[in-house]
């Protein structure tokens, strides 16, 4: 099973199975500046345009400890439309 808590951050994902090979896609709310960042929320977005998103996943399996990953996914304007459409 994966999902997310987030502390009232609005960024969470009710807990879905995987199977090896699964695709599931997500949708985010877009993340607002840290109050001491100076640029402002334009410059914010034109800082991570691109850029992969980080995801902190816990992984949950009968018979094990659950475990934690971390992975760097692509924007979807990052990902390329043969993709998309084979998944």
């Amino acid at each position: 099973m994966i999902g997310t808590e987030d502390e009232g951050m609005g960024r969470i994902t009710e807990p879905f199975s995987l199977a090896r090979g699964d695709v599931q896609l997500l949708t985010l709310e877009p993340t607002f500046p840290h109050q001491h960042y100076g640029g402002g929320t334009v410059q914010w977005a034109q800082d991570h345009l691109g850029k992969p998103l980080r995801l902190w996943i816990t992984c949950r399996a009968a018979d094990h400890k659950p475990w934690e990953l971390t992975v760097d996914v692509p924007q979807v304007a990052d990902v390329p439309d043969a993709w998309t459409k084979a998944h």
